[in-house]
């Protein structure tokens, strides 16, 4: 009897207790109101599916205007964009209420998207007219795995320092179904606007001036265009705009024993390398691999806007000159091609293959291009160049371009050649 009496007292303790840490944490009063004043200003965007009406893509959106202007992310509406027949845009707003959404303007190296509802709104939000301060708190309104809407309490911790496409590093949970959401200050301004997460609270925003251009467009003159001329446009002046700074700056190089190589071009690139020694197969092969930090989303099987490139030093280990050779030969020929994509997306590649020397330097390169079949004008480019200086060394190459024009596919890929020589 004693001892269920203690163990119902140790309940009771626990309990207390857990009341008592309870009322111990600060309850985020900031949270709260903005809930409070916003939730019918948040919606989520659906993407329907016409023939089984069922959701086929979920996400979210906010209100920016009184007459029924919504922001969301392309990337959630990309289904409508390139199937309308097949698909239709839907809101539900917190209070059960839903209607139909229609696309206005487009900004697909943002990934971003504004559209039009069938209601006007009485609760709307307004975008952030200062700078953001380094830990300042920011709250991400969206609806997590479609379980109902929620606010996530974080904060702002600049912008990503190595990335082509600018982005707030905000430290907080971004969950699928909140992409779109609006991402705010204390009072209640948009900084921002969900666009992915990468778990443990790492997640990213697209800033608010993005928005603020989106809507201003919106509003400037123009002809009447569709959306797949949008996207072309867009893509093909982004590639103009980095391609332009690349190619008209000296390369970086790098020595490799004995060749000079392009190493890192800009600091939006991430690099990173080593060497492995292949004892059982009797080679060593010392590498460095260069990407682009970001990319732009195009269709849930596609990205573009990438550049990415690779050095591959093999020496011989005691193979013998023959043997070394043949393996060379079976591994310079195994395709390292960046950047998947759908067959209705892309075309086939198409290559050419020749010998170039340059600086005394002979090579076997390998040309290729597939075309986009919805963006004419734009391709993915992939070169790769072997290189024996030296009869116990192979050099080998390679560089993915997505997303570019021919003309600079070419002009990048002359300049690439032009910097690799060798200097016994």
């Amino acid at each position: 009897m004693i001892k269920k009496i203690t163990q119902a007292l140790f309940c009771l303790y626990l309990i207390c207790q857990q009341a008592v840490l309870a009322e111990s944490v600060p309850r985020s009063d900031a949270a709260e109101a903005l809930y409070a004043k916003y939730k019918q200003a948040v919606l989520q965007v659906r993407i329907i599916d016409k023939t089984s009406q069922s959701k086929s893509v979920i996400g979210s959106g906010f209100f920016i205007s009184r007459d029924g202007y919504v922001i969301s992310n392309f990337h959630v509406i990309s289904d409508w964009i390139y199937k309308p027949e097949r698909y239709e845009i839907r809101y539900l707003l917190n209070n059960k209420e839903e209607g139909r959404l229609d696309p206005v303007v487009i900004d697909i190296v943002h990934d971003l998207a504004l559209l039009k509802a069938d209601r006007n709104s009485d609760v709307w939000f307004k975008l952030l007219d200062r700078d953001l301060i380094q830990g300042e708190h920011l709250y991400s309104f969206g609806n997590p795995h479609d379980i109902g809407f929620s606010i996530v309490e974080g904060t702002y911790n600049g912008y990503l320092e190595k990335s082509l496409y600018k982005k707030i590093h905000f430290t907080g949970s971004v969950n699928p179904g909140m992409s779109g959401g609006p991402v705010v200050t204390r009072q209640g301004r948009v900084a921002g606007v969900n666009v992915s997460g990468a778990g443990n609270q790492l997640s990213f925003l697209v800033p608010s001036e993005y928005v603020r251009h989106l809507i201003e467009s919106s509003m400037a003159p123009k002809g009447k265009q569709s959306f797949l001329a949008m996207i072309r446009d867009q893509l093909l002046s982004n590639q103009d705009g980095y391609m332009g700074e690349l190619l008209k700056r000296s390369f970086n190089l790098i020595a490799l024993n004995g060749y000079t190589l392009p190493g890192k071009l800009a600091e939006f690139m991430k690099c990173w390398g080593g060497t492995e020694k292949k004892e059982k197969m009797l080679y060593e092969q010392t590498y460095q691999i260069c990407r682009t930090e970001d990319d732009i989303y195009l269709s849930p099987g596609q990205r573009t806007g990438v550049i990415e490139y690779e050095h591959d030093l093999y020496r011989n280990g005691g193979l013998g000159t023959v043997r070394f050779f043949a393996l060379m030969e079976e591994i310079v020929n195994q395709p390292k091609v960046a950047g998947f994509a759908d067959e209705e997306m892309v075309t086939d590649y198409e290559c050419q293959t020749g010998q170039v020397k340059h600086e005394g330097v002979k090579s076997k390169l390998v040309f290729c291009l597939r075309g986009y079949r919805k963006f004419a004008g734009l391709y993915d480019a992939w070169m790769t160049a072997v290189v024996l200086a030296d009869k116990e060394e192979v050099l080998q190459t390679t560089v993915s371009l997505l997303g570019v024009s021919y003309e600079n596919a070419i002009r990048f890929s002359k300049a690439w050649m032009e910097r690799v020589r060798w200097n016994p």
